[in-house]
This record gives structure tokens, C-alpha cells and sequence, in this order.
């Protein structure tokens, strides 16, 4: 192979360790394999159990009353169907009747056709333990590389996989959240989030995060791949060539700061127009 230019060539050890690294990234390449089949293979009724989970919140959503004030954001149409022509508000703000509170009977209804929600998190929990556990092996071994010309960047590739495993409930908030104007005479009442939409958020951000997983997963693979397929030709960078990072320090770091978990539904928030995406 010609030898390429701004890079030079590896000593004995180098060579040696290269070897080492190559056999390591396969056993990695391997069990990162084996997780993902099994992984895939736990979770795969949870896309089944998502599709019908849709389909019920759609029906609830069209039985909503839409309107978000108060306890009325929790009234639905009678047999939680679809009104034909019927809205919640009627003249001088009066509440049709058709439109009633969910009970506590008809929540454990709902409830009950849910996907389980405890089963699904601790499968995702623990899976994602075991991949941050081989990643950090891969990112610790393939340190190397950083001095390896046309992979040098992948190390930081590596480095990103290693974050955000979890997705932010908040980005199901603001997509679920209130849009539009409202006419009331009971603004005292406050805006509230209807309880369909509260469990929209809750297992959207759990499935989100299921996804996440699995493309986690099928990057590792690619990249140690990838990593495996230059070094049998590699040949160093000098260190003038090497990448950079430049860190900013700022005085504020040191602030005491509290973080909290993105992972909490904490009272009530707003809801969107009705207009739902799976």
C-alpha cells in the first residue's frame, strides 16, 4: 500500500499492540452482537403493545373534552367515543352533559390494557447497563486510535455513543403540551393536562428510549468495525497532526448546581391541539 502522506509508520510494540487491539474490538464486536439479539428479542413485544397502546390513546383522544381547565380536562365523551358533532362547551359556557369524568373503574379499565410499564423500564435498565459496560471497555482500548491516521476521530465517536441513553421526558412534554386559544370564564381553574395525555408522555419517552438502545447498539458494531478495517494498514500521525480539543474554562463551574432527573413527571402541564404523532 503507498504510504500516505503526514502519517509514519509503526515500530514493533506499535504493530504488536495494534494486533492486540484488532482481537479485542472482535470479541467486543461479538458480544455487543450477542446483546443486541438478545435485547431485541426481549423488548419485541413492546412494539406490538406500543401499537395498541396508539390506538387507545387516539380513541381517548377524540373523546377528550379539550378543554384544559381544571378538572374538566379530565371529562370525556360517554363510552369514551368519538362525538359526531357535539363539543364540550356550549353556549353561554355551558358544559354538555354527554361529557363526563373518567372513574376511577374506568382508569383501571385503561390501566390494564397499558403495556407494563415496570417490565419494559427494567428491561431497558438493565440492558443498558450491560452496553455502557462494553462501551467503556472500547473506548478505554480503542484510546490508541486517536494517533492513527483516517480513524482518529472515531474514538470520539465512541465517546458520544456514551451519552443520552435515556431520553428527556421533556421533549414528550412540549410535544404534547396546550396550542391555541381558549375562551373561558374559569381561567381561575388553571390549565391542566388531560390524563390520556399524561400516559402519552410517559411510555412515548420509554419507547423513545427502547429505540435509542437498539440504535446504540447497531453503531457500536459499526464503528469497531470500521476501527478493525484500518488498522491492519495503519500508520501514525505526528503529532502536529493529531486532533485538538479547546476547552473553555470559566470560573462558574465551580457554582454549586443541582441537577434533577429528566425523568419525573411533576404536577400538572400543558397538552397540544389533538393532534397526536406517534
Amino acid at each position: 500500500m503507498e504510504k500516505k502522506k503526514n502519517s509514519t509508520s509503526l515500530n514493533e510494540e506499535q504493530k504488536k499492540a495494534i494486533s492486540q487491539l484488532e482481537e479485542q474490538n472482535k470479541k467486543i464486536i461479538d458480544e455487543v452482537g450477542k446483546l443486541s439479539r438478545e435485547y431485541e428479542k426481549a423488548i419485541s413485544s413492546f412494539d406490538r403493545d406500543m401499537d395498541n397502546f396508539w390506538k387507545l390513546m387516539h380513541r381517548l383522544e377524540k373523546a377528550n373534552s379539550r378543554y384544559p381547565f381544571g378538572h374538566y380536562a379530565d371529562y370525556y365523551y360517554k363510552g369514551l367515543e368519538e362525538p359526531t358533532s357535539e363539543s364540550f362547551i356550549l353556549d353561554y359556557n355551558k358544559k354538555n352533559p354527554n361529557y363526563i369524568a373518567l372513574t376511577s373503574e374506568e382508569r383501571k379499565r385503561i390501566e390494564k390494557s397499558l403495556p407494563d410499564y415496570e417490565k419494559y423500564e427494567n428491561i431497558i435498565s438493565e440492558n443498558i447497563e450491560r452496553a455502557r459496560s462494553l462501551i467503556k471497555i472500547a473506548i478505554s482500548s480503542n484510546s490508541f486510535i486517536i494517533r492513527i491516521a483516517g480513524i482518529s476521530t472515531r474514538h470520539n465517536e465512541l465517546e458520544e455513543l456514551d451519552k443520552t441513553w435515556w431520553c428527556p421526558q421533556q421533549i414528550a412534554r412540549n410535544k404534547y403540551k396546550v396550542k391555541g386559544n381558549f375562551l373561558t370564564d374559569e381561567p381561575q381553574l388553571g390549565i391542566r393536562l388531560p390524563y390520556h395525555r399524561q400516559l402519552m408522555i410517559k411510555y412515548a419517552t420509554l419507547h423513545t428510549t427502547a429505540n435509542i438502545l437498539k440504535s446504540k447498539l447497531r453503531d457500536i458494531e459499526k464503528i469497531l468495525a470500521t476501527i478493525n478495517s484500518f488498522l491492519p494498514f495503519a500508520e501514525l500521525l505526528p503529532l502536529s497532526k493529531m486532533p485538538r480539543t479547546i476547552v473553555n474554562v470559566d470560573a462558574s463551574v465551580n457554582d454549586s448546581i443541582t441537577i434533577g432527573s429528566e425523568n419525573e413527571f411533576a404536577g400538572d402541564a400543558s397538552f397540544g391541539d389533538g393532534k397526536i404523532e406517534k
